[in-house]
């Protein structure tokens, strides 16, 4: 049996069953849940089978369903479906594949929205959290991951907002590469969604973009929403990601060259994109992948 809690923000709103099989109208598939791989505040992710409607398995994939029933959550995952429908495949970017609602019933009829996505691995905070700092190749090889992956975001004309170790997953078992997720306040450059919940506080104060890691730009922009935010924000949050999976460590200010793994080829680079002034950071994702290959000699 599978089930569900839903919240409302802080308010249980009760455990439900979950349908086994779900189907969005226009798809051609339909998606039989297995286990629970992921769960988080906001969500929770089966592994599931994408079968075809008309017989026969077609891939393993995840369905990712939101808990929280608040306007703003509802928002932030709506706008996730959205954006990667417009975004198009791109190998470093978890592959969407479907989008829709389910009935659940708590009391009285949610449609609880779902997404059908590339499953992927372990998240980069977990994996660091559990077996320390990455070497030095594998540093660099997820960092021009990342990068491909943002080039591409920033070339259809959006940004993440949200770039952490936990927004990044292992493609495989076998630590083939890094797969970049969670598009939920990603937004095209030029789109004003300051009046939509998704940007809004939340009654516990959270602001858009992850604490940690945020610019400067996108910690004035929780208090200033008309201030500017482009692709140069991402770029600084690339850095601090990678600061943490070669260190181990959330960097609150300048890092110390001392830990380095790379004998601070490393520390130079990461300075760069943490520059409080985004014109003084790499100008782009292109320029960053240029970067990690000439510290790791493959230039």
């Amino acid at each position: 049996m599978h089930y569900i809690d839903l919240w409302d923000r802080n308010r249980s709103l009760g455990r439900a069953d979950v349908p086994a099989i779900l189907s969005a109208p226009t798809s051609d598939f339909k998606y039989e849940l297995k286990r629970v791989v992921r769960t988080g505040g906001n969500g929770v992710v089966f592994e599931a089978y994408r079968l075809r409607k008309q017989g026969g398995l077609d891939r393993r994939c995840a369905i990712k369903l939101l808990r929280r029933q608040d306007p703003a959550r509802i928002d932030r995952f709506s706008n996730e479906a959205r954006v990667l429908r417009e975004l198009g495949t791109h190998e470093r970017i978890a592959p969407y594949y479907d989008d829709g609602t389910v009935e659940i019933r708590v009391g009285q009829a949610y449609q609880v929205p779902w997404i059908a996505m590339e499953l992927g691995g372990a998240n980069l905070r977990d994996h660091v959290g559990k077996n320390g700092p990455l070497s030095s190749d594998t540093v660099i090889k997820v960092g021009v991951h990342l990068a491909e992956a943002l080039a591409h975001l920033h070339g259809k004309g959006f940004i993440h907002r949200d770039i952490k170790p936990a927004n990044l997953v292992w493609e495989d078992e076998h630590l083939g590469g890094a797969l970049l997720i969670d598009l939920g306040i990603a937004k095209r450059q030029t789109e004003d969604v300051s009046a939509r919940p998704l940007d809004n506080f939340t009654r516990q104060g959270e602001f858009v973009g992850p604490v940690f890691f945020s610019s400067p730009e996108l910690i004035a922009y929780a208090e200033d929403q008309t201030h500017r935010v482009d692709h140069r924000s991402d770029i600084f949050q690339l850095g601090k990601v990678l600061w943490y999976l070669a260190t181990g460590k959330i960097s609150a200010g300048i890092p110390s060259k001392r830990d380095c793994p790379l004998g601070g080829r490393l520390h130079a680079f990461v300075l760069e994109t943490l520059a409080d002034s985004p014109d003084d950071r790499p100008s782009s994702a292109g320029v960053i992948i240029e970067h990690l290959k000439n510290i790791n000699g493959t230039g």
